[in-house]
């Protein structure tokens, strides 16, 4: 499976691939990379994209596409869901302990 580089609308336009795109399938099932976390893999090396993958828990057997969306497609999960990214307002809604 080859990337979507030059065979979508988008990608031939210069810009990044949305919802719209690939006939309607969901973003994560077609082996494209132009998207926002697909442009932060593209650059990796292939051993530092299965050391992200080991580290992440997931499989770094696989051609460079493979890969490099299952790289992107983890960190679009991590960052979709906004789950670790507000550690800051936890420490100030619950950390005070201001008795002195």
């Amino acid at each position: 499976s080859k990337p979507c580089a030059g065979g979508c609308p988008c990608s031939k336009a210069g810009s990044m691939c949305g919802d719209a795109c690939h006939m309607g399938k969901p973003w994560e099932s077609v082996p494209c990379l132009n998207t926002e976390h697909g442009m932060k893999v593209k650059p990796l090396k292939p051993a530092e994209v299965r050391m992200a993958l080991c580290d992440a828990g997931l499989s770094p057997i696989g051609d460079k596409n493979e890969l490099l969306k299952r790289l992107a497609v983890y960190y679009s999960t991590l960052t979709g869901k906004g789950g670790g990214d507000k550690e800051d307002g936890e420490d100030e809604d619950g950390g005070g302990g201001g008795k002195d």
